[in-house]
């Protein structure tokens, strides 16, 4: 597996909060782990410990059969108690939740399927990046009380809005095509300032199937908006 861009950019930057995040997600997209292990292992190269030593009280643990309820809740507590028996304890419920991989065969080639019963891997893929979006500043102000445009941080915003597209995409979510007409402005710190409102409402939407065509909206426009700003440089 090659080790993400974003990966290494969030592992050299030390955020361990994203780290996490990006390995808990990993648990779920690919269930063989193979890419978990091979995220941490990289992570630790570069001296990186992601995990949180283990207390001497072991974690409470629910008796089959487990639900996907049970998951996204030991999910989210992972983010904060990262440690080696939650992490364990997760795969054993994710692999009893969601089967294994299958060859399939088409047209004389085999090739691997996974069927997922539902969409709560991706919905709590989407949930998250939001969660990571909303934290992130695009306007501050310095000692003079002066504006200041933090256009890295836009950079950050393009890429996750992107990646919640994606996400829409591989849940086989479809719409009719919108464009969306960007409304000029005579001053960048306008758009900023809009862009960080959509992100606002972003976080207010309730992450399930029937608000995708919302989120995807929202997201497209947060693009469609920094592809301009671009342009226009």
């Amino acid at each position: 597996m090659v080790v993400s861009n974003e990966f290494k950019e969030v592992v050299q930057e030390k955020d361990i909060l994203k780290v996490r995040i990006m390995l808990k997600d990993s648990l779920l997209i690919d269930r063989s782990f193979t890419t978990f292990e091979e995220l941490v292992n990289y992570a630790q190269k570069l001296g990186l410990d992601v995990w949180v030593d283990s207390s001497d009280d072991s974690i409470e643990k629910v008796k089959r059969p487990w639900t996907v309820d049970l998951m996204n809740d030991e999910l989210t507590l992972l983010i904060s108690d990262f440690t080696k028996e939650r992490v364990d304890y997760i795969k054993q419920i994710i692999k009893e939740i969601y089967p294994e991989e299958k060859k399939v065969v088409n047209h004389g080639k085999i090739s691997s399927k996974v069927i997922v019963k539902d969409n709560n891997v991706f919905l709590e893929k989407i949930q998250n990046e939001i969660v990571i979006l909303s934290r992130i500043e695009l306007v501050s102000k310095n000692e003079n009380g002066e504006k200041i445009l933090l256009k890295e941080n836009l950079k950050e915003v393009e890429k996750i809005v992107k990646e919640i597209e994606k996400d829409i995409s591989k849940m086989g979510y479809s719409e009719k095509k919108e464009r969306f007409k960007f409304q000029k402005s005579e001053h960048y710190s306008n758009v900023y300032k809009e862009i960080q409102a959509q992100i606002s409402e972003l976080s207010s939407i309730k992450i399930n199937n029937k608000n995708l065509g919302k989120i995807r909206r929202i997201a497209r426009e947060i693009k469609e908006k920094i592809l301009e700003i671009e342009r226009k440089k």
